[in-house]
């Protein structure tokens, strides 16, 4: 199984439909299929 520990940018294109890399990021964590984690100052 695949893991994905992105980046604040990556949260916050995909949440953020401004963002000129909205669209990749949104088609990205559609086909995904691994786990995702994260730390919390990438959240805050």
């Amino acid at each position: 199984m695949r893991s994905l520990l992105p980046v604040t940018g990556a949260f916050v294109a995909l949440l953020d439909k401004s963002e000129k890399n909205h669209e990749h990021c949104a088609d990205f964590f559609k086909t995904f299929t691994g786990e995702v984690f994260t730390t919390e100052p990438v959240l805050t």
